[in-house]
């Protein structure tokens, strides 16, 4: 099974001591209506990812049960960038891309949530390093955002610390700002030996 490397786990602490991956609860979403959830297919770590999500729903829906509406590829977020590694025809990324257009009109869902996942095989395999793989997320929330301005559209991080530092798996709102900040003025240690 994939592991984080010892550089990517410096590269996540690092993270979340600047507070770009952040506790969830403090960005708690309206999610009463349910979200759309766009993230990788990794049959290693999905359950434990929609686990987590159904988890934040508790308490908004009236009758209890969970309302998600998974979009998920291999790669996941990654899938849905422009001239992307993932994705056999260079185009595919449109098609996921509307793919979520369709789901707010079938599903009224006035939420979406971006999540990637750490380590990502799909990634591993097509050598897109961690921070790279960062920044393809915030670049396609962005993008979701400019293409839906109606909705709420969140960032996740979900990491799979397989009980290395003591933990097993959390999930992280990933901040736009914060991550911004952080790779202008923390970034510089980790990309030298990239």
């Amino acid at each position: 099974m994939l592991e984080l490397s010892n550089k990517n786990l410096e590269i996540i602490d690092s993270l979340i001591d600047f507070k770009v991956f952040d506790d969830i609860e403090g960005y708690r979403l309206d999610r009463k209506n349910g979200i759309i959830l766009v993230c990788c297919a990794d049959g290693d770590q999905f359950h434990d990812l929609y686990y987590h999500e159904c988890s934040f729903q508790s308490g908004q829906r009236k009758d209890k049960n969970p309302r998600i509406h998974p979009l998920s590829h291999n790669g996941g977020v990654l899938a849905y960038a422009e001239n992307n590694l993932i994705n056999r025809f260079p185009t595919s990324y449109l098609e996921y891309l509307y793919e979520i257009g369709g789901s707010l009109e079938l599903k009224k869902m006035p939420t979406i949530v971006i999540e990637g996942h750490g380590p990502c095989g799909a990634a591993h395999k097509h050598a897109i390093d961690f921070i790279p793989q960062l920044e393809t997320q915030m670049t396609v929330k962005e993008v979701v955002k400019q293409m839906h301005p109606h909705v709420d559209v969140a960032s996740h991080f979900h990491v799979d610390y397989n009980g290395r530092n003591g933990k097993e798996k959390k999930t992280y709102h990933f901040g736009r700002e914060r991550w911004a900040e952080w790779l202008r003025t923390k970034a510089a240690p980790f990309l030298a030996f990239a």
